[in-house]
């Protein structure tokens, strides 16, 4: 039988690959750590408000995402936590608007967003993302890494990313 610690870090591990696929661009990697029957949804009504069902479903969606977005960046973790169902990820994200289709940006915008995740996990893998975001535009790189330099406040920490701890 599987402890509670070892399920929590077959969670993490299995969002960390997640979140690596999304920053590096790999639809397909990203798609892999989600179970067939899986729901994504970002009830934001003032950001992207939607809701897919189904990995298959979630495929061109995730294509189209990924081709509306480059130079994107996790650059502050502010909390990272897993039960054995669930993992939780408090993170500040950057990117530039690569193309039309998804942000109501223009094509060159560099983005600021603050980002939660909430993941519902069954068997090492996301059946649910629920993701809740707040973004903002800004004018050029040194105003959006003024704005990571001001957002590293509270639990905040270097390389926090990297080596997370699970907690019950």
């Amino acid at each position: 039988m599987t402890s509670f610690e070892d399920i929590i870090a077959i969670n993490m591990a299995a969002v960390d690959t997640h979140f690596h696929a999304e920053d590096t661009n790999s639809v397909e990697s990203a798609l892999e750590a989600f179970t067939d029957d899986c729901v994504w949804e970002a009830p934001n009504p003032h950001g992207l408000n939607k809701r897919i069902e189904g990995k298959e479903a979630l495929r061109p969606f995730y294509k189209q995402l990924f081709t509306t977005m480059k130079n994107v960046e996790f650059r502050v973790c502010y909390e990272r936590f897993a039960t054995p169902t669930r993992v939780v990820d408090d993170s500040i994200c950057t990117f530039e608007v690569a193309a039309d289709g998804i942000w109501e940006y223009r094509v060159g915008t560099l983005v600021f967003m603050r980002i939660v995740h909430v993941f519902d996990m069954h068997d090492g893998k996301i059946a649910k993302e629920k993701v809740f975001e707040m973004r903002q535009p800004v004018q050029d790189k040194a105003e959006l890494d003024a704005m990571v330099e001001q957002a590293k406040v509270g639990c905040w920490e270097p390389g926090r990313m990297s080596h997370m701890k699970a907690y019950s």
